[in-house]
């Protein structure tokens, strides 16, 4: 039996990712090379967050890109304030709080949002607004920050702008995390980081490996995303070595300890699998 862990390393190298070509889009892959000087050149963040957000054809996302820009002007046109702009993104857009409803396809589609999509679908008004705005983030929430409203956030899950502004320095959830600001990339790094958590649950292991791996390289200051690169390795690797090849097992421990060389985890699986 191999040992489970995700504590994240200090060590961090970026090193692009090929031994799982396939398990990504061509879509996903133009939006990595688009980011790889850590800015959205080419793409609108919009566009962006429905790749990073699943968008397996280009067919799906203009499908998508079209839902946008119907309901976008009239939400953006002559709008007062960043207030009156929640407001008209509550009514018109987020209609039923999911958990895991992190893509702005679910927006768009269905109404059905959590903090990820509906921050993205409020960045992206304000955006075409003309409102300076960006992400701020803890483990596991995401929350916007108007520069009109200084020592304030936007709680983008809460009904109303009374209830949605909250003290920029209020204590995250998680004691353990703190909230910092999100650039377009790190944004868009945590969707793939929300498609590997999936992928990981399901017992995709190429497809987890490759969606944290990019989420690695676009903030690799995220210590969850680092944790959870540890977590897929090993569970594929056990899932090997159950079934006896400990060839194959061993080729992923020693494929993780590229990114976490001192992971105790790794470090103690690696050294039950030698020969």
């Amino acid at each position: 039996m191999l040992t489970q862990g995700g504590r994240a390393s200090a060590h961090t190298t970026v090193i692009a990712p090929s031994r799982f070509d396939g398990a990504l889009s061509v879509l996903d892959r133009l939006l990595v090379r688009d980011l790889s000087d850590g800015r959205l050149d080419e793409y609108p963040l919009v566009r962006a967050c429905l790749i990073a957000g699943g968008a397996s054809t280009a067919r799906e996302m203009e499908r998508d890109l079209d839902r946008w820009h119907l309901v976008q002007q009239p939400l953006v046109d002559q709008v007062a304030s960043p207030a009156e702009l929640f407001a008209r993104l509550q009514r018109d857009l987020l209609h039923r709080y999911v958990h895991d409803s992190d893509s702005l396809q679910a927006v768009l589609r269905t109404g059905e949002f959590n903090c990820m999509s509906a921050s993205v679908a409020y960045l992206a008004l304000c955006e075409g607004a003309g409102f300076s705005a960006h992400a701020r983030a803890t483990r596991g929430h995401v929350r916007v920050h108007v520069d009109e409203y200084p020592g304030q956030d936007v709680e983008t899950t809460s009904p109303t702008w009374q209830t949605a502004i909250v003290p920029a320095t209020s204590p995250p959830l998680d004691a353990d995390s703190t909230w910092r600001a999100l650039s377009p990339a790190q944004l868009v790094a945590r969707l793939y980081f929300n498609r590997a958590t999936r992928a990981i649950q399901a017992a995709q292991w190429s497809r987890a490996i490759e969606c944290i791996h990019v989420a690695c390289q676009l903030d690799p200051s995220d210590a969850s995303a680092a944790a959870n690169r540890v977590a897929a390795y090993n569970a594929w690797a056990q899932e090997y070595a159950e079934r006896g090849d400990r060839t194959r097992s061993r080729s992923l421990i020693d494929e993780a300890l590229q990114w976490s060389p001192n992971e105790p985890a790794l470090l103690l699986n690696r050294q039950r699998l030698v020969p």
